[in-house]
């Protein structure tokens, strides 16, 4: 994995990124990190890289020029990196997000300074992190905690596999007490479970222990966390309250897709719908709230493509992903494809070929019964589940797929908005009751 670190104040990071595991992963091959003197790319010859800002105020701003420069350069070497800006204004970081950035081969993290950077860099930024809700100097110290973190998770850093899967926030949990020789330490003795050489009863013992410590210290963490069945009977054998803490849930191998086209018209003609704020919101919502592993939304049309990006990411990435984040984690969970077919070339990428399902309004189409679909997708059948805007699924589409289910209706009147009608099914389908 390659890091590019733009700054203005390089020589912090040489002694931090030349030691311990971040210094052998380096002489391993695993890590590239190289840092960039924003101060080699300014255009004056007192190598500004600040200045005050526009309208007045305290302080100094970062100068749009140099950075971009800077960006260039790196881009020039190795191109597609992931541009990082660290910033009091950015996403939480916590050990999520150190997963998300993993994912990337190339990461470029721009170190801020002063009063932050010229807003009009904001096009050549992929994302914005904060490591706390504090100010500190400048984005040094935060790019090498991100560095840090983030290594740890790639494959051949750390000297143990199951290191990085055992820390401290990887499941939602804090890390167990730990204990190391001598055997009594002022007047403290080691847990005599842990010398007893029963596995199995070290492994509850740590358990419930690394419960207890989160409920006492991070109680927050645990509305995250998940036990199975029988981790939960451990708890319980351990003497561990287990009321409030949620049990797992079997995975679920159903998706969903909103289809924009080809849908129909009142009149039957095929047409294109346009994407909404309420069925994007609402169908991610509901998707999260039954287990639904994806929701795709289908549109071949690039404005309305990015009218749907724009939405999500301001809830991912920008306010709104401050301001809400269950809504960010909802809306993480669409993804947009431009038809069907891009949708189950993905689809096979991912685990391979679907049991595909179209819903209607129109009676007399369906060929499997709801009971049916449940009975299949407890047996871990993986299934798609289409939903059409406008007034439904093309005849084109519905000739393609494997069984429809029966239309929703109760009094004759068989109108509903499509957001509730996938409420209502995904409840038929994946409800506890």
């Amino acid at each position: 994995m390659r890091f590019d670190i733009l700054t203005i104040f390089p020589d912090l990071l040489k002694s931090p990124l030349n030691e311990g595991i971040i210094r052998r992963a380096r002489a391993a091959g695993i890590l590239e990190i190289n840092s960039h003197n924003i101060r080699d790319f300014a255009f004056d010859r007192h190598a500004m890289t600040d200045d005050r800002p526009f309208g007045g105020g305290e302080g100094m701003v970062m100068k749009p020029e140099p950075v971009a420069a800077a960006l260039q350069a790196v881009n020039a070497e190795q191109a597609g990196g992931h541009v990082v800006l660290l910033s009091p204004q950015g996403r939480p970081y916590n050990q999520s997000l150190a997963a998300e950035l993993a994912a990337y081969k190339h990461l470029i993290f721009i170190c801020g300074r002063y009063e932050g950077i010229d807003d009009r860099l904001t096009d050549y930024i992929d994302d914005e992190v904060s490591i706390g809700d504090y100010v500190l100097t400048g984005g040094e110290l935060p790019a090498m905690v991100l560095i840090d973190s983030i290594s740890r998770l790639l494959p051949g850093v750390l000297g143990c596999v199951d290191s990085a899967g055992r820390d401290s926030f990887s499941r939602g949990l804090l890390k167990h007490p730990q204990f190391t020789r001598p055997r009594v330490f002022a007047g403290h003795e080691v847990p005599e479970v842990l010398m007893s050489g029963d596995h199995q009863a070290i492994r509850r013992w740590r358990l419930a222990q690394s419960v207890k410590r989160t409920r006492a210290r991070r109680p927050d963490l645990l509305a995250g966390a998940r036990f199975s069945a029988d981790e939960l009977k451990d708890l319980k054998s351990e003497g561990v309250e287990t009321d409030g803490l949620r049990a797992e849930t079997a995975a679920v191998k159903l998706d969903v897709a909103l289809v924009h086209y080809p849908v129909c018209n009142k009149n039957k003609e095929i047409i294109g719908s346009a994407i909404t704020n309420l069925d994007l919101h609402d169908i991610a919502r509901a998707s999260a709230t039954y287990g639904v592993g994806t929701y795709y939304v289908v549109t071949p049309y690039e404005d309305q493509q990015r009218l749907a990006m724009e939405i999500i990411e301001h809830w991912r990435q920008g306010f709104g992903a401050v301001y809400n984040p269950d809504r960010g984690q909802a809306l993480a969970k669409v993804v947009v494809v431009d038809s069907l077919e891009s949708l189950f070339k993905e689809a096979g990428s991912r685990g391979g070929r679907y049991h595909v399902m179209a819903t209607t309004a129109a009676s007399g189409a369906a060929t499997m019964s709801y009971k049916q679909v449940r009975q299949r997708l407890a047996a871990g059948e993986r299934t798609l589940l289409l939903f059409g805007t406008g007034w439904g699924l093309a005849p084109e589409i519905m000739a393609q797929v494997d069984d429809v289910l029966p239309p929703l209706g109760g009094k004759g009147y068989n109108h509903l908005s499509v957001r509730s009608a996938v409420s209502i099914i995904l409840d038929r389908l994946l409800a506890d009751a």
